[in-house]
């Protein structure tokens, strides 16, 4: 009898951290996903705001970190007592409580070099406009893929794909949005995120100009990539399933 009570036991333990392996597992691919939404769909729906307004001021918000907790407990006995028909028994598993737990730590973008960079990059993308060159082309490793590559649809492809399978980007407002192929999409992606991390500490005094002397763009040693923002970040906490709105 105790060795069959000692082996549901040990069952129901196993089956309690089976259980808890799978719900991290899921609480990590509920991160994963979020961090995702977060970051894809600003640009996308920034780059349908660009195109109607190519100077709009962007924003973005990223995940520096996250973390996530799973804990469940569970306890097991076995109890006698003295019966009128002789020695009884008891066994009892407390499965206790199951919780989990998300912490999201989130900077949202908010430096006037890092947000000067991500508006030039979107008018470059919707207008062709090359201030960004200006801007920040001289320190930007992830560079913007060639003017044309956005366009625009009521229905369909574009024009523009006739010869070509364009990657779709979203649909707003009436509209469809299409990237010339899906890498044009995930470089500017990439040289949005760079640029999003830009930050301007001090530019060192600039001589005189002579007469008819062009413009000076900035030096690269006058920028330099640190944190996304000096806002202090914001630590959401998402109940199991949860995900960041």
């Amino acid at each position: 009898m105790k060795a069959i009570v000692f082996a549901g036991t040990i069952l129901s333990l196993f089956l309690s951290v089976s259980c808890t392996s799978e719900r991290s597992t899921g609480l990590i691919e509920n991160l994963q996903e979020d961090a995702r939404s977060v970051q894809y769909n600003q640009i996308r729906t920034q780059l349908a705001r660009s195109y109607e307004n190519p100077y709009d001021v962007p924003s973005l918000v990223l995940l520096s970190s996250a973390t996530s907790t799973s804990n469940s407990s569970l306890k097991g006995g076995i109890t006698r007592a003295s019966a009128p028909n002789g020695l009884t028994h008891f066994t009892g598993v407390d499965l206790g409580a199951f919780t989990d737990t998300s912490q999201l730590v989130v900077n949202v973008t908010s430096g006037a070099t890092a947000i000067q960079g991500m508006r030039d990059l979107y008018a470059y993308a919707s207008r062709g406009d090359l201030a960004w060159r200006d801007s920040i082309g001289g320190v930007l490793v992830n560079q913007p893929p060639e003017y044309p590559w956005l366009f625009r649809s009521k229905h369909g492809m574009p024009p523009q794909c006739d010869s070509r399978d364009c990657f779709r980007i979203i649909a707003v407002d009436g509209y469809i949005y299409w990237a010339r192929t899906e890498k044009d999409f995930s470089d500017f992606v990439l040289a949005v995120l760079e640029a999003s991390s830009f930050t301007r500490d001090s530019i060192g005094a600039v001589p005189p100009k002579a007469p008819g002397a062009k413009k000076r763009s900035p030096t690269p040693s006058g920028i330099r990539r640190s944190e996304p923002s000096n806002t202090p970040p914001t630590i959401l906490l998402v109940p199991s399933g949860g995900a960041v709105q």
